[in-house]
C-alpha cells in the first residue's frame, strides 16, 4: 500500500468511526451495544483474528446490565462465542473467539510449548483452556502476557513481549518485535474490516 493510498484510507476511516459512532448515541441499548460489539470484533469475525477483548464499561449507558440481560442474543448476532474474563456492576470483560480459529490455533507446537510454560499443560480441551484463562484473569491484577496467544498475536512477539525481549519494532494490534511487513499486512487487514462495519450500518441508515 503505497504511501498516499494509507493516508486515504486513514483518513476515510478515522472519519468513517466517528460517523458510526455519532449515530450510534440515538440508538436504545441493545442496538448501541450490538454495534459496539459489531465494530470491535470485526477483526475476528471478518479478517481471521483469532479472537477479541472488548470491556464493556457503564458510563453514560449502563451497558454491562444491558449485556448481562442480552448476551445470549448478541452471541447469535455475531456468530462468535465468547467468555467472560472479568465482571463487576460498572464493567464486563469480554473474549469473544470462533472456536474453529482457535482450535487450530492451540494445536500449533510452538503455541503449545509456550501455553505449557505459562501453566496450560494439564489442558485438553478448548473448555479447559478457557477455564484456565479465566482463573488467570481472576489471579491476576493485570492482563496475563498470555492473553496474546488467544488474540492470535505471533508466538514470537508473545514471547518477546513477555520476557521483555529486544526493542518493539512497530505497534498495532500488539507490539511488533519480528516480521514488521507481515504484521503491518494483518493490521491493514484487521482495520478494513471495522471500516466494513461501519460502512454497511451507513448503508442500513
Amino acid at each position: 500500500m503505497n504511501v498516499l493510498v494509507k493516508h486515504w484510507f486513514a483518513r476515510n476511516k478515522r472519519e468513517a468511526t466517528i460517523a458510526y459512532f455519532n449515530q450510534m448515541k440515538h440508538l436504545d441499548d441493545f442496538h448501541y451495544v450490538l454495534c459496539l460489539l459489531q465494530y470491535y470484533t470485526a477483526p475476528t469475525a471478518f479478517g481471521n483474528k483469532t479472537g477479541t477483548m472488548v470491556n464493556l464499561v457503564s458510563a453514560d449507558r449502563d451497558v454491562s446490565s444491558c449485556w448481562n440481560r442480552y448476551k445470549w442474543e448478541f452471541e447469535k448476532r455475531l456468530s462468535l462465542s465468547f467468555i467472560e474474563l472479568k465482571s463487576s456492576e460498572e464493567a464486563v470483560l469480554l473474549y469473544f473467539y470462533n472456536p474453529i480459529t482457535l482450535e487450530k490455533r492451540l494445536k500449533q507446537k510452538k503455541v503449545i510449548q509456550f501455553l505449557e510454560k505459562m501453566g496450560y499443560g494439564a489442558c485438553k480441551t478448548l473448555t479447559e483452556y478457557m477455564q484456565h484463562l479465566q482463573n488467570r484473569f481472576a489471579q491476576s491484577k493485570n492482563c496475563p502476557n498470555e492473553v496474546g496467544i488467544f488474540l492470535g498475536y505471533p508466538v514470537t512477539d508473545v514471547e518477546a513481549f513477555h520476557s521483555q525481549r529486544g526493542d518493539c519494532k512497530c505497534s498495532g494490534y500488539w507490539k511488533c518485535y519480528n516480521r514488521v511487513f507481515l504484521s503491518k499486512c494483518k493490521f491493514i487487514v484487521y482495520d478494513l474490516s471495522k471500516y466494513v462495519v461501519t460502512q454497511k450500518f451507513r448503508i442500513s441508515m
